[in-house]
């Protein structure tokens, strides 16, 4: 990103309220484990090294937005932001997704 790393990035999404709760997952080049360790310091729920398989990537994506919930739901909350969207359905590797990213 031009002007701001994704750690920065992160560090504001969780320093605003409206938006802390929102479940991040880092796609990026940045290989080494103090970058990984960082990100997932600041917040992230996940890091996906480049390159990657879109399956992954939604498998990871789905497992973030099922944290969230469960955490909402423990934690006795009405409403989640950031989480799956009412009515959408789990990822099921060799499944849907799978003929659809393969």
């Amino acid at each position: 990103m031009p002007q701001l790393d994704g750690h920065a990035v992160l560090a504001r999404i969780k320093a605003d309220p409206r938006l802390a709760d929102i479940p991040v997952v880092f796609v990026t080049s940045r290989v080494t484990t103090d970058d990984v360790v960082e990100g997932l310091r600041l917040g992230a729920h996940d890091y996906l090294r480049k390159p990657f398989e879109p399956s992954e990537l939604l498998a990871r994506g789905h497992a973030a937005g099922d944290q969230v919930l469960y955490a909402a739901k423990e934690g006795g909350r009405d409403r989640v932001v950031g989480g799956p969207a009412a009515g959408s359905r789990p990822f099921t590797p060799g499944g849907q997704d799978a003929a659809r990213y393969p």
